[in-house]
């Protein structure tokens, strides 16, 4: 065993971590996630790979490649506060002035005739 690799899961390692000691390299470990701030927000105790899923489920396209975790919390950090974008003033829309007045015609109907015209349908 000693001086031998030996590929187990990343639950075996989280398991027996406490008991690996110092002495033992354990390549490609990542440790267990804990959200720091409580917040649902990636923060430096999150884990690389769930940076990653986070930022994809908010529709960043994560390059490949090698990142690290301070690269991904700082895409991060532009999803939560994006660039302020150019405001655009909008151009001024000048209203004609009329200067005719329209009459309205307003038809006054009697009750007789409303009557009529229900018995008629």
């Amino acid at each position: 065993m000693r001086g031998e690799e030996r590929q187990v899961s990343q639950a075996w390692v989280d398991q027996y971590r406490r008991k690996l000691g110092d002495n033992m390299l354990v390549v490609g470990d990542e440790p267990q996630h804990v959200d720091t701030l409580g917040d649902g927000l990636p923060d430096s105790g999150w884990r690389k790979a769930q940076i990653e899923t986070w930022l994809k489920s908010y529709g960043v396209a994560v390059p490949g490649g090698y990142k690290t975790k301070t690269s991904l919390l700082s895409m991060v950090d532009m999803v939560l506060s994006p660039a302020a974008e150019e405001e655009i003033e909008p151009e001024s829309l000048e209203e004609e002035v009329v200067d005719e007045i329209l009459e309205e015609v307003v038809e006054v109907i009697t009750e007789e005739e409303v009557d009529s015209v229900i018995e008629e349908n």
